[in-house]
């Protein structure tokens, strides 16, 4: 009995999907502002997700801009890192149009 491979999945390639500039600058300053947060205690990532009862990917994805956290998510993060949730993530959540 012959044995036939699987094919690979053949994906089309995906298409970049680009966000505006000013949604980038967003997302590299609130990025610099939680680094800078994290610098000034001393604190790994680690140490922080723990501390704010967010898994260490959930926070490498709110840094890194992937994902947008929860307001009581910046509540516990501006708890953990001694800062107000506005100057880590700028205005409320609930007030962004």
């Amino acid at each position: 009995m012959a044995r036939t491979l699987a094919t690979p999945d053949r994906r089309q390639p995906s298409t970049t999907h680009h966000r505006p500039r000013s949604l980038d600058l967003a997302l590299r300053q609130r990025r610099a502002r939680l680094k800078y947060a994290l610098a000034l205690l001393g604190l790994k990532q680690r140490q922080v997700a723990m501390r704010a009862r967010i898994a260490e990917t959930r926070l490498s994805d709110i840094i890194h801009g992937r994902v947008n956290p929860s307001l009581q998510e910046q509540a516990r993060l501006a708890r953990v890192l001694e800062q107000p949730p506005e100057r880590l993530f700028g205005q409320p959540a609930a007030v962004v149009h």
